[in-house]
């Protein structure tokens, strides 16, 4: 009987840990669904502000920033900037800004990159090709630009998502 009850008590410690772990994976589950619930909710915010009608160019650049504010808090991010690909004659593809939107506390960089093109010859090769194969990238600017110059507007960013 005494053996018994050692052998108990020897495995408390045991199920104690096994019974944390358990909880630790129950939080990380419920926060990635958390996760993923806002973002899904800023994609329908998203979607409901670009299907209302607008009329004039400024009323649908403030439509495109209130549905990027949707995503920029639904994803977490600190800074949206939104960028349309353009043949620039002798430049080749390129890259002209459109709008940007930033969480509060973090500093648009509009002011410089309106009218500024970005050539896709300052784009690592392999980057380019996977954008235009459809995929994506992301990640720290020092590992995406390893192989070629770091586009000089983003310099101040940390980490980037191109699509």
């Amino acid at each position: 009987m005494k053996e018994r009850k050692k052998k108990s008590a020897g495995q408390l410690p045991e199920l104690e840990a096994q019974l944390i772990e358990e909880q630790e994976k129950r939080l990380r589950v419920e926060r990635q669904l958390g996760h993923q619930h806002r973002y899904q909710k800023a994609i329908i915010k998203c979607a409901q502000v670009l299907l209302k009608s607008g009329k004039g160019k400024v009323e649908q650049t403030e439509r495109l920033k209130s549905a990027l504010r949707a995503l920029l808090t639904g994803a977490s991010l600190c800074r949206i900037t939104l960028l349309k690909n353009v043949d620039d004659g002798d430049a080749g593809v390129s890259s002209r800004f459109i709008t940007e939107v930033c969480a509060p506390g973090i500093s648009e960089s509009a002011p410089e990159l309106s009218n500024h093109y970005f050539s896709w010859l300052d784009v690592p090769m392999t980057l380019f090709q996977q954008l235009v194969a459809g995929g994506h990238q992301g990640g720290l600017l020092n590992e995406i630009f390893t192989e070629g110059p770091a586009i000089d507007p983003l310099s101040d960013a940390r980490s980037v998502q191109f699509f």
